[in-house]
């Protein structure tokens, strides 16, 4: 039996922006996305890769989705 746990993985995070993003001031915004990409950096670092990101209204409840590799769980998690 193989340890699940260690292999790689898929994953794919839905998202749209809220009434409250559209209300945020410009250097709101601007913080929000600094750090959103602080935190893609460590995780590539740890071995996660973003393999797509996309835009997708027009065919979907979701303004945004993107798609992404993991080495293992607990990188993810």
């Amino acid at each position: 039996m193989s340890d699940n746990a260690s292999q790689p993985l898929g994953w794919i995070k839905f998202w749209k922006p809220k009434d409250d993003w559209y209300y945020l001031a410009p250097s709101e915004r601007q913080s929000y996305l600094d750090d959103f990409a602080r935190v893609v950096e460590q995780t590539t670092q740890k071995g996660g890769r973003l393999l797509g990101a996309y835009k997708c209204r027009g065919q979907s409840i979701w303004a945004r989705f993107e798609v992404w590799e993991f080495p293992d769980v607990q990188t993810l998690i």
